[in-house]
């Protein structure tokens, strides 16, 4: 832990470091320097970061811009973005199992130098535990909607459970298109009775918690 936060604040210096001499760079300048990037998470405050950190060559250090562009695999372009601050908070930007794909360059003017590419994971996590949307109560059966992270997770989906006394039910997720939404019925129930279960859904890294539901059938 203190070796990453001491070189995640080694890197803050140093690229602060670069800009210190505040002299404009000679047209198309951009091709002497390099960018590379280094990635770490605070563990005090569980953020991830993209520090960019710039060598020159030959000296003086002179003043530049970072051109800085974020793919999401699934979604495309999710930013992009000139300026000087030598670093980026990614967690706006992940999702667990998602991939981003970070590309900086530097920018002077309408020129710009080489591309430096990171590519990175989100950490894998189960889902959050369900929400209902929607209830509609009939005698012998309860028509529910249940909503899902969607793009918030990306992890792949197992199935969705509904688990109580009386009931067992499975919802098969692993092809399932949308992502956000999973309608669930249940037939074959007593009229005028009362039915406790649990819903949770299962991706590749486990089950999430449960939402505890309590609903009586019409008469």
């Amino acid at each position: 832990m203190l070796y990453k936060t001491l070189l995640h604040l080694f890197a803050i210096a140093f690229t602060c470091n670069v800009f210190a001499y505040g002299q404009t760079c000679a047209p198309g300048a951009v091709s002497d320097f390099t960018v590379f990037s280094l990635l770490t998470t605070l563990s005090s405050t569980n953020e991830t970061f993209l520090l960019f950190v710039v060598r020159s060559a030959p000296l003086p250090y002179c003043e530049v811009e970072f051109h800085l562009t974020i793919t999401d695999e699934d979604l495309g372009v999710v930013h992009d973005s000139r300026g000087t601050n030598g670093s980026i908070k990614l967690d706006d930007f992940m999702s667990p199992c998602a991939e981003l794909k970070m590309e900086v360059r530097v920018a002077n003017g309408d020129t710009e130098g080489p591309v430096n590419t990171r590519g990175v994971t989100g950490v894998p996590r189960p889902q959050v535990a369900p929400t209902l949307r929607k209830l509609d109560v009939e005698a012998t059966s309860l028509n529910m909607t249940w909503v899902l992270e969607g793009n918030a997770n990306r992890c792949p989906l197992k199935a969705l459970y509904v688990q109580g006394p009386y009931l067992n039910v499975t919802v098969p997720l692993e092809d399932w298109e949308d992502k956000t939404t999973v309608p669930v019925q249940l037939d074959s129930l007593k009229p005028n009775s009362m039915y406790y279960f649990n819903v949770t859904v299962e991706n590749s890294e486990g089950i999430s918690p449960a939402t505890a539901m309590a609903v009586q059938t019409a008469e």
